[in-house]
């Protein structure tokens, strides 16, 4: 199932999907795909300004690791998207690539007590969703099928609004 573009639709009802399709993630990942010694729960976090989210980062953000999943592309308040303020935060200082994305970006961080990795991949509308890490250490990660649990959330979204942003008429 590609990925919808989201900005048909009020806010509303995108936050009803993504709040189905975190408990799905979470879902994957206690169906099996954490070790036994890890588990995950289901959060939402409300993103913010880049002026406020530079506050509410860590100063010193040893071992947390993150993983965006950011389904707009860059727009009137993140012209350069939620990567580039993320990045910025958590590696203000590292060379890296001054861009703006028309696309959604899919981030992982993994950050270490003096480093910060980021895997990212970019994705059109109306594309697949790659499985991407989240890293459970600075040693080991697990892989998220964002597409699958995409589809199961998709499943149950109401046929109105799946036709609205689909295009399909009844």
């Amino acid at each position: 199932m590609p990925l919808h573009d989201w900005s048909k639709v009020e806010a509303g009802i995108f936050h009803d999907f993504h709040t189905v399709w975190i408990a799905e993630i979470r879902n994957a990942l206690n169906g099996g795909l954490l070790p036994a010694d890890f588990y995950a729960l289901a959060e939402v976090a409300d993103v913010m300004p880049a002026t406020k989210m530079h506050e509410s980062v860590p100063r010193n953000p040893q071992e947390i690791h993150v993983l965006l999943v950011d389904v707009f592309a860059p727009g009137r308040y993140d012209p350069r998207g939620l990567h580039y303020q993320i990045r910025n935060v958590l590696a203000p200082y590292a060379p890296g690539t001054e861009f703006t994305s028309p696309r959604s970006t899919l981030a992982s961080y993994q950050v270490a007590l003096k480093s910060v990795e980021m895997f990212v991949e970019h994705v059109q509308a109306n594309a697949n969703l790659p499985d991407m890490p989240i890293f459970l250490d600075s040693a080991s990660y697990v892989n998220i099928p964002l597409e699958g649990t995409y589809l199961k959330a998709w499943q149950g979204m109401p046929a109105f609004w799946r036709n609205v942003i689909t295009g399909e008429t009844q």
